[in-house]
């Protein structure tokens, strides 16, 4: 069985197009579960969520009231989830639903496969300057700084092999957890595959522009998650 897991904030315009195409990806197996987390979303999200659970039999609908962070979202998913195979993912669709295929065809070679947008021959497209900028330091960083050799700490488009995710025990709720995650998935000596994904914004997000303030809060998680992980075993 696969499980996809989806942290949901205030996505009202993709969620339900995000569920549509990850259902058509997923038509050929024959057993699958989508799980959506809404992380306390104040648009209509959670709205649209129980309408579509209504029609989607393959459709489950989690949720809290009060914000806290895909990370958070995550482990609530990963509570829930049934499948061998758990699949996580961005509901705004920045990779592509159709990369769900190449994750699940290759983790039956490995314990985990991340889909990166760093990896050689991955692209990232109609990304402001600021957020590449800011993506590229902060893979230099967590490479040096954590001492693990992947091309991607914070990508969303994983697959996990069950007994995998469900070992690993994270604390941070942020965007930090993804980080958190892989670290201690590689330092546990688990087999890794990356594949070279494209990242690429919609124009609507893109117009919607970058938060300083919000680059700097997850600076700030992302060196308190540094000293806490730098000699973790």
């Amino acid at each position: 069985m696969i499980s996809v897991v989806i942290p949901v904030y205030n996505e009202e315009d993709t969620v339900e197009k995000c569920i549509i195409e990850v259902e058509n990806v997923l038509a050929h197996q024959n057993a699958y579960e989508i799980i959506t987390v809404n992380d306390g979303s104040t648009d209509g999200s959670l709205e649209k969520l129980t309408t579509l659970g209504r029609t989607h039999s393959k459709l489950k609908v989690l949720t809290y009231s009060k914000n806290l962070g895909p990370g958070n979202a995550f482990r609530v998913g990963f509570q829930n989830a049934k499948g061998d195979i758990i699949v996580t993912m961005d509901c705004d669709m920045s990779f592509s639903p159709k990369y769900i295929r190449i994750l699940l065809s290759e983790v039956k070679d490995a314990d985990v496969v991340i889909g990166s947008q760093h990896a050689r021959g991955a692209s990232m497209r109609n990304i402001p300057l600021i957020r590449l900028v800011a993506s590229k330091v902060a893979v230099f960083l967590d490479r040096k700084i954590l001492n693990v050799p992947l091309s991607t700490l914070s990508s969303f488009l994983v697959a996990y092999r069950r007994e995998v995710i469900k070992s690993i025990k994270f604390e941070a709720n942020g965007f930090d957890a993804q980080c958190e995650i892989l670290t201690k998935i590689c330092r546990a000596g688990y087999k890794i595959k990356e594949v070279p994904c494209v990242l690429e914004w919609s124009e609507k997000r893109r117009r919607r522009g970058v938060s300083i303030n919000k680059l700097i809060s997850e600076a700030k998680k992302r060196v308190h998650l540094w000293k806490r992980l730098r000699h973790y075993a």
